[in-house]
Formats: C-alpha cells, sequence, structure tokens
C-alpha cells in the first residue's frame, strides 16, 4: 500500500477507498484474490509444485496457501491438479 502510494503520490487511504469503491474489496482482499486467481492459472497452465506456484505467487507460508485456495475454490491445489 505504502508503496503504491509513494508511487502514483497518493494517499494510502486514498489508494484504499478507491480499490474498495472499484472492487467492493479492500486492498489486502482484492490482491489475496488476485494471488489466488494466478496461482489457478500456473496449476492448470504448468507442471510447478504446488509449493512452488505458492511461493510464485507471493505465500512464503504454503499452509496458509492451502487454507486461501481452499476457502476461495472450496477445493485443494492438488484435487485441481488430478482433474
Amino acid at each position: 500500500m505504502k508503496k503504491l502510494a509513494e508511487v502514483y503520490h497518493y494517499n494510502p487511504d486514498y489508494i484504499s477507498r478507491l480499490c474498495q469503491k472499484r472492487t467492493g474489496l479492500n486492498m489486502s482482499q482484492y490482491i489475496q484474490k488476485v494471488r489466488i486467481e494466478k496461482s489457478l492459472a500456473l496449476l492448470e497452465s504448468t507442471d510447478l509444485s504446488v509449493e512452488q506456484i505458492a511461493r510464485q505467487v507471493g505465500y512464503s507460508n504454503v499452509g496458509f496457501f492451502y487454507k486461501k485456495f481452499k476457502e476461495h475454490y472450496h477445493t485443494t491445489p492438488n484435487k485441481i491438479r488430478s482433474v
């Protein structure tokens, strides 16, 4: 948030409100959504391990990645891979 504010010369609170207004999600939720959606695309289009994908999309804690993935897609990354 702070980096975005610096790059675009806006107040962090303004960026947060703008994100909420445009997406219906706060900045943290929006970033989470983008990461999880990118991870699905990588699961479907690469042979990278789930752990590699989790790290590539910004999760250092693979367990947390699994939890968020399951919350979003109601299944696990491994089940997506096996389909």
